[in-house]
């Protein structure tokens, strides 16, 4: 992640140079630099005074972030959020927006303890979450190292169980910068966000004043409504049994996987007969059902009235739910294997409807992500 120190030091590092706290944030951010896991900058002339004032490898640290100053400044513009240190001990983390930034000021005893310069924790509903986010990362630059060349990442990742992803996020959030993306689980474009996300989003205002910490929601219902076709057809090869592949062919010949809004909300996993279409309350709901299988196939019988007594009795089935086909974990151990340029092809094909939802994703993982690569000094 981009940490900044604030113009407002260059009135004062000579003197925090005294206090031990302040020392061990500097020790700190230099070791994070010189590792690879965050990108440090700072104005001239404080950069100047510690690369001058420091001994051994955090003295070229600095020399080095000095040389790279004007760089990293030209990338902070692209980026969506980053950290600026005040130079005080104590004291709130406080955010603010500055057109489509969002910067996290947080006092220097933040980064006074090591692990707060551990590479950015990303919490995932689960480690195929976090494999296909790193993949989608791992395609942006590819696509954007002209723009972000000499730059690097550095993500550790953190499952939190569905569930459990609120707790999971605020015990991340308090060892260091920390970054959740979870599932909206809505059930169409205007509908309400489901009880994860809720957890999540009531946790981030919770730890807000004492934590570098967000929670990114899908724009989506779930990850697997953004999966490219290309790579479902990848996962399609390796699906075991005739059954299972029509399934999925049979998704696919429904452009369910054209990352298109309309295909956004269905629920891919259980899949919906026409039961649920008719039983269906929500009118705005019920709307994007209609446009999104209206031309689909119903048994004649059925157009115009319920039969069946249950919905275990339905037999006209809109979706036939991928649930146990594990659809996210094939896709996320596709990734796993393929180059950079491969990825690219898959997330951000001009054929793919959802490599606007990538790339916009991408970008925010960068943010959070962003390091210098490794240094000899």
């Amino acid at each position: 992640m981009l940490i900044l120190f604030s113009a407002q030091f260059q009135r004062s590092v000579n003197l925090l140079l005294s206090d031990p706290v302040f020392r061990d944030c500097v020790d700190n951010l230099s070791i994070a630099h010189r590792k690879g896991t965050h990108l440090i900058s700072g104005p001239a002339h404080v950069l100047r005074t510690l690369s001058d004032s420091l001994q051994g490898d955090a003295a070229g640290t600095f020399r080095v972030m000095r040389q790279q100053r004007f760089d990293i400044a030209t990338f902070r513009t692209y980026l969506c959020t980053y950290v600026v240190i005040d130079p005080r001990r104590n004291g709130d983390v406080l955010q603010e927006k500055v057109g489509r930034q969002t910067l996290f000021h947080v006092p220097y005893g933040f980064f006074a303890r090591y692990d707060s310069v551990q590479p950015v924790r990303l919490v995932c509903e689960d480690a195929d979450d976090k494999n296909l986010l790193k993949a989608a990362l791992k395609a942006f630059l590819f696509i954007e190292k002209g723009l972000y060349h000499g730059l690097s990442y550095a993500l550790q990742g953190f499952g939190g169980g569905g569930s459990s992803i609120a707790d999971q996020f605020r015990d991340q959030s308090e060892q260091g910068p920390t970054l959740a993306v979870v599932d909206s689980d809505r059930d169409y474009p205007e509908g309400n966000l489901g009880s994860t996300a809720h957890a999540a989003l009531r946790m981030e205002v919770q730890i807000g004043r004492h934590s570098v910490a967000a929670v990114e929601v899908l724009q989506v219902r779930e990850l697997e409504n953004m999966i490219p076709r290309s790579l479902v057809e990848m996962c399609l090869v390796q699906t075991d049994g005739a059954e299972a592949r029509r399934r999925v062919l049979e998704l696919c010949e429904k452009n369910l996987f054209n990352g298109k809004l309309a295909v956004r909300y269905l629920d891919l996993k259980t899949g919906f007969k026409r039961r649920h279409f008719l039983e269906c309350a929500a009118q705005d709901k019920k709307r994007y059902l209609q446009e999104a299988c209206g031309s689909w196939h119903v048994a004649s019988y059925c157009a115009s009235e319920m039969r069946c007594t249950a919905h275990g009795d339905c037999s006209c089935v809109y979706l036939q739910g991928l649930g146990e086909l594990n659809l996210l974990a094939r896709a996320a151990h596709n990734v796993d294997r393929l180059t950079p340029q491969k990825l690219s092809e898959l997330f951000f094909a001009e054929a793919n409807g959802s490599r606007e939802l990538w790339a916009t994703l991408a970008r925010k993982l960068f943010a959070w992500a962003c390091a210098s690569k490794p240094l000899r000094v």
